[in-house]
């Protein structure tokens, strides 16, 4: 049968049908990019992005320097609530004489107090 034929044919064996004609090698990859491909560095650069771990971009490894977290960021105990706004336009602030006030969208402030 006709299917039969095709399949016995070599794949170059077939009349008028070149490799070129079904295949193009603009996309494959360059030889630096196949060696990084293979678990190296290969050629690093714009047109190789990829990474291992022996890619000479990965070195200079360095001791973090020593700093200080302390504050309002990581410390449980201050908090800043001048940032603390709501939806509805009203804001938690902190005032000299009254300590803790909600701000209404106008400026109206409302002292918090123990109930």
């Amino acid at each position: 049968d006709a299917l039969a034929s095709l399949t016995e044919k070599a794949h170059g064996s077939l009349t008028g049908v070149g490799e070129t004609d079904h295949h193009s090698n603009v996309n494959d990859p360059a030889a630096g990019e196949k060696s990084a491909l293979g678990g190296t560095s290969g050629t690093p650069g714009a047109a190789n992005k990829f990474v291992t771990d022996a890619d000479p971009r990965n070195t200079n490894a360095r001791t973090p320097a020593a700093h200080d977290h302390a504050g309002e960021t990581l410390n449980p105990d201050v908090v800043n609530v001048g940032d603390l706004g709501f939806k509805n336009g009203f804001r938690l602030t902190e005032d000299e004489k009254y300590g803790v006030v909600m701000v209404s969208p106008s400026g109206r402030k409302f002292r918090m107090v123990k109930c």
